[in-house]
């Protein structure tokens, strides 16, 4: 992994004390055991996961604004060695001890004619690499194959998903422009490079001087430079982008750099240097939101405003590569600033990638790896690198996708080197190619531009853009506008889908053709993960500023996000920005909020509207339609040509209603008018038909219309039933796919349905939803079995889908649906009491149950820290006030309220941790720094765990318990953290029996113990360094067996194939009996239960049958043993 550090500034507000700092509003903690490789202060803010991407050093330099003092007042301070001054800036090193920088910030602030001064942090950012995971680097059979510039459809990928480059190397070759590779170096002497290497402007910005060469283990830089610009048609390797642009090598990520460095490499060289390419950022670890110093934000704004003679110079940077984290490209500052290009990643099939993270921020995307190929690029000489040759065929990211949308600027500079920064955005934003088309997640926004959160505008096309370069004529000057709210203290609903919208309304006055829009928010949370932010426009376009990610377990945000997807609207009218609450348990205040709008003055009259919602609307039959028309321009009225099915009209507000009564598509002209004009697109309304043969398939009359869609539909058929004759069956489909069949109830009402499945376990799954909340699913094997589901008063969507992962097929993979009742609801709820556990300081979670569809919940008497949902009857919270306490639980609907009283008995930690462990009657004890916890998260039998504390560098957690033997211990354990480093140890009675660290999935341990009593302790111990994962131990379903009867076999083993422990005399045997030429193997077993019967002839290869036992008794035959001199046999579990 390539790193660098980045030195951003901080306001300083309070001295150090017992280690801790608070720098612009936010604490950091000291870490006692960590200092730089100078002896700087490492600090973490607090509650901040201790790992390398909330590091920061403390550094012994100051960042003072001036307001009229000198550096040469500034220089009279005995500690002060050196300093630079920068714009309204100035940059002061200080000489001193490791917290130089507190004391000396201080006196700095009482200098006359200085405004502030503040310490400078420093942090890690990393290159966006390539992912070490085996899925990731797919090496093509055909390595050298740069797919990316000419895709012909090789090795899985689809023909035409490329750059579309080649016809344009007829003309223009990116001769005369500079791109600047900024990155961890740029190996100059690479034969494919060297012709085109400008040795004379380059910079090492890491080791100031002008050798921009990296070392043997940084070539992440020279690869990305191959795909801009590798010489072309020379005869070696591959080509670049653009093959005779030059190349400039400016070496930033390799080691620690001071914020103002990046502003030196921002800056470096504007007049001549066109293009710069940054591949890199912020880790992707979904934690977090961090961008530009001020220093390195005024470099990059002054290089947009006044490099290349005031036309700008253009930055591009890699999106991201976090997406299987759960990242979100709109909190990285750099990726989602105005002044730069964030570029996506698809694979050659043109759809996305499962590394690639969405953004709002995303302007276009490029090709990458990801699909079933990699990219061809350099690599540094000779061994070192990627590979063991000059050239990597393995690369990819957005690392890869970026520089060669580089290469497709220098294009469009050499064919119109007037171009301004935002011309070349513009540009590539309006010929993009909208890949993956059928994708729904495209939006056509107010200005009649397609956007996808995965891919901006779509996949880049060079020819296009080229083309459009070369008779473009430059937009206007970039105004800004900013609507803002302060001192809002609204309360964000907690969970659900209600959300909190806060709206602005822009005036014609400050009407702007819009480009970028920036969202700046502050929030409180405890847990800001759980927030998710939209911006709508007038024309009703919406963007997701940032999706919700769990991973983020910080409190409060204070964050500016950009979108890119308002390109071409007007910002006139009411502007809405809306944040959700994703989960339920926590509650947050959202306290400012500002829109800054970027554009240039609107001088055309307003235009004709443009429709902004899809052009393809789909309904069924049996539905009602309730489907809105929106355009942009502030539209009056809405007309339409042609015919739409019987039983629906459309006011001329745009609102589809109405039941269909016809099926089939219709084809429309729908108009929208304004003052101006009117504007027009053809549309297909879509209805559904339903299969009555499906109504009958299970037990209901055609006036239950129910409708098969999807990848493939559902039928009837009489082969699999659970009444014996005839039930409905999910078609054939594909990975990735769906089949749903679908029907309106009006309740209330009770559902009632038979279904089974046989699918691959765990990921092709047979779900029922109500109005699109997930009620019930099985997966894997399951027979029939009777699902029941109360509805509430009014009609509902019911869906019932068959999903199917990305890979493996398993069973017959289908699901079944057979014996469907709709049962009218008449009378008032039934509650249903019991007993529940909760423990001290753990989180509940408990659904209130209660049939005939309540409409609202309520409970008296629970413990304080804990609430219910009165909509949805959930329990939730944590508590610390043990003790058994009766709750009297209520539901109610128009029949009537009906009562219960649930005993809910509070527990210890250590009686919650025997529960997660599943081991009751065990006293589990837990010491260390922290305390281990029972958690339901993560568990390996899917219901609850024990997980170590949450613990910082060199603390540990541990937990035990004492065991009487002779006695077998069996136990599930596993591992997220920094491998090698932080341990997960199991040890009897002092002595360790294992380890592991890293990321070690759940896995089944079995120790034994003789004769005595005998202590087990799990201890997770951390080292002084990093925090890796989820930074946990986990250990779940801990068994402790004897063997009472004294027969050589432990209880669970006896349990297992259904014999006695208090029996000597019935234990596990196997009866091997020849017959002719086969082999009969017969064994105790448990009617249900898998078994694996094994046979080898040498006792060293093995091969295995998987068998299912249907009785208390097993036979398995042998019929392949004829001319085997010897055949061994073994029975176990799987």
């Amino acid at each position: 992994m390539h790193l660098r550090w980045l030195l951003t500034t901080f306001l300083f507000l309070l001295p150090a004390a017992h280690g801790q700092i608070v720098v612009s509003g936010k604490t950091f903690v000291r870490s006692p055991n960590e200092t730089g490789s100078r002896g700087e202060w490492v600090v973490y803010e607090k509650n901040a996961p201790h790992d390398d991407a909330n590091r920061r050093w403390l550094t012994q330099k100051v960042l003072v604004e001036l307001s009229g003092a000198s550096l040469q007042s500034l220089r009279q301070l005995p500690e002060v060695a050196q300093a630079e001054q920068r714009g309204r800036y100035a940059v002061v090193t200080l000489t001193g001890d490791a917290g130089i920088a507190i004391s000396g910030a201080k006196k700095l602030r009482r200098v006359p004619g200085v405004s502030s001064a503040e310490p400078m942090l420093a942090r890690q950012l990393h290159a966006k690499l390539i992912p070490d995971d085996p899925f990731f680097a797919y090496n093509a059979t055909n390595g050298g194959y740069q797919w990316h510039l000419r895709n012909t459809g090789q090795n899985g990928g689809v023909s035409g998903v490329d750059l579309q480059v080649t016809n344009v190397w007829d003309t223009w070759l990116g001769r005369g422009i500079r791109i600047g590779i900024l990155d961890d170096g740029l190996q100059t002497t690479h034969p494919d490079l060297t012709t085109n290497a400008d040795t004379v402007n380059d910079r090492d910005f890491n080791d100031l001087d002008d050798d921009p060469s990296p070392t043997s283990s940084d070539p992440h830089g020279t690869s990305c430079a191959g795909l801009a610009a590798a010489r072309g048609n020379n005869g070696l390797g591959g080509s670049g982008v653009a093959p005779e642009a030059q190349l400039v090598g400016m070496r930033l990520i390799a080691g620690p750099t001071t914020d103002a460095d990046e502003a030196d490499a921002f800056a470096w060289h504007n007049d001549i240097i066109q293009v710069k390419s940054s591949s890199w950022g912020p880790f992707d670890s979904a934690f977090g939101a961090y961008g530009p110093g001020p220093l390195s934000q005024a470099a990059l704004v002054d290089a947009t405003t006044n490099g290349r003679g005031g036309r700008g110079t253009v930055f591009l940077w890699a999106g991201g590569n976090g997406g299987a984290n759960g990242d979100d490209s709109n909190y990285d500052g750099w990726s989602a600033s105005p002044y730069a290009i964030a570029v996506g990643a698809v694979g050659d099939d043109g759809e996305s990638v499962w590394y690639g993270e969405p953004g709002a921020n995303l302007l276009v995307c490029a090709p990458s790896n990801g699909g079933s190929q990699s990219i061809t690029t350099t690599d540094l000489i000779g061994a070192s690198g990627y590979a063991s040759t000059e050239y990597n065929h393995t690369f990819g990211g957005t690392s890869a996708a970026t520089p060669a949308v580089a290469g497709v600027v220098a294009l469009m500079l050499e064919a119109n080197p007037n171009l301004g920064y935002r011309d070349v955005q513009e540009i590539l934003m309006r010929t993009a190619v909208k890949n993956d088309e059928n994708d729904g997640g495209w939006a056509r926004n107010g200005a009649g531009f397609s956007f996808h959160l995965n891919y901006g505008a779509g996949l880049v096309s060079a020819q296009a853009a080229v083309n459009l370069a070369t008779s473009w004529t430059n937009l206007p000057a970039v105004q800004t506008r900013t609507q803002s709210a302060s001192a809002l203290h609204l309360d964000i609903p907690d969970g659900g889908s209600a959300g909190l919208t806060q709206s602005f309304t822009v005036s014609s006055g400050d009407n702007l053709r819009l480009e970028h829009v920036t969202v700046k928010v502050k929030a409180t949370h405890p847990y800001r993960g759980q927030l998710e932010w939209w911006l709508v426009s007038p024309s009703g376009m919406r963007s997701r500023l940032a999706r919700a990610r769990t991973n983020d377990t910080g409190a409060d945000l204070d964050w500016t996000f950009m979108s890119t997807q308002f390109w071409g609207e007007r910002s006139e009218g009411t502007w809405k920005v809306q944040v959700y609450d994703t989960d339920l348990a926590e509650a947050g205040t959202l306290e400012e909020a500002a829109i800054t709008f970027y554009g240039t003055p609107v001088t055309t009259p307003l235009p004709a509207p443009v429709i902004t919602s899809n052009l393809i609307v789909v309904g069924r039959e049996g539905a009602v339609m309730d489907h809105q028309i929106t355009a942009s321009n502030f539209a009056t009225g809405f007309f339409y040509f042609g015919s739409l099915p019987a039983g629906v009209t459309m006011s001329t507000s745009g609102h589809f209603s109405g039941m269909p009564t016809e099926t089939g598509p219709f084809y429309l002209t729908m108009l929208a008018s304004n003052s101006t004009g009117t504007s027009f697109e053809n549309m297909v309304v879509y209805i559904l038909p339903a299969d009555p043969a499906l109504s009958a398939a299970v037990e209901q009359p055609e006036t239950l219309q129910i409708v098969p869609f999807g990848y493939g539909n559902w039928f009837s058929q009489t082969a699999v039933t659970h009444d014996g004759v005839d039930a409905a069956q999910s078609d054939p489909i594909d990975h990735e796919e769906y089949a749903v069949m679908e029907f309106t109830v009006t309740g209330p009402t009770r559902l009632s349905y038979h279904w089974r499945v046989s699918s691959e376990q765990g990921y092709d799954y047979l779900v029922l939803t109500v109005d699109g909340y997930v009620k019930a699913f099985i997966t894997g094997e399951v027979d029939w079995t009777q699902v029941t589901q109360d509805i509430g008063p009014g009609d509902h969507n019911v869906d019932i889908y068959y999903l199917k992962d990305e890979a493996t097929v398993a069973g017959q993979d289908a699901g079944w649906v057979d014996e469907l009742t709709l049962t009218p609801i008449t009378s008032a709820p039934v509650v249903t009491g019991g007993t529940i556990h909760a423990y001290e300081d753990t989180l509940l979670k408990y659904q209130m149950k209660a049939t005939n569809a309540p409409t609202a919940y309520s409970a008296t008497g629970l413990p304080a820290g804990l609430t219910i949902s009165p909509t949805t009857g959930l329990i939730y919270g944590t508590t610390n006030v043990t003790g058994i306490h009766a709750v009297t639980l209520q539901a109610e609907n128009p029949f009537g309220m009906g009562t219960a009283t649930l005993s809910l008995e509070v527990g210890s930690t250590s009686q919650g941790l025997a529960a997660a462990l599943d081991a009751p009657s065990q006293s589990i004890q837990s010491t260390g720094t922290l305390g281990w916890r029972p958690q339901s998260l993560y568990s390996s039998d899917g219901i609850d765990a024990a997980r170590s504390g949450a613990i910082q560098d060199m603390q540990d957690s541990r937990m035990s318990t004492q065991i009487s033997g002779p006695a077998k211990i069996a136990f599930t354990w596993g591992i997220s953290s920094e491998a090698d480093y932080d341990y997960l140890r199991f040890h009897i009675d002092g002595i360790q029996q294992e380890a592991i660290s890293g990321e070690v999935g759940w896995t089944k341990k079995t120790f034994t113990v003789p004769e005595g009593v005998h202590t087990l302790q799990w201890s997770y111990i951390k080292d002084e360094f990093v925090r890796g994962g989820l930074d946990s131990g986990f250990v779940d379903q801990l068994g402790v067996y004897g063997d009472a009867d004294q027969d050589g076999f432990w209880s669970d083993e006896e349990m297992a194939f259904g014999t006695s422990d208090l029996d000597p005399g019935l234990l596990p045997r196997v009866s091997i009996v020849p017959s002719g030429a086969n082999t009969v193997i017969t064994f105790p077993s448990v009617a249900g239960r898998a078994y694996q019967v094994q046979y080898s002839t040498d006792l060293q290869t093995w091969t295995t049958v998987n068998v299912t036992a249907t009785s208390s008794s097993t036979t398995w035959t042998d019929s392949n043993v004829t001319g085997q001199a010897r055949r061994f046999y073994r029975v176990s579990l799987p």
